[in-house]
């Protein structure tokens, strides 16, 4: 969720007072990039697929 969004919700003028309440420590950090997995790489040769839509969908 993006950050102006939170700061909005918590009444915060300023995203910088939201800023101190969405720090995350390292543990958090590999947690998440554990739930999104590897990277997928675009298609080689730099030509996109017929089915662009469809590849998109896939990532």
């Amino acid at each position: 969720m993006p950050l102006v969004t939170i700061k909005d919700i918590l009444g915060h003028v300023d995203v910088k007072s939201t800023e101190v309440y969405v720090q995350i420590d390292l543990a958090m950090k590999r947690e998440a990039l554990a739930r999104v997995g590897s990277p997928v790489r675009p298609p080689k040769g730099g030509r996109l697929p017929p089915d662009l839509l469809g590849w998109l969908e896939a990532l």
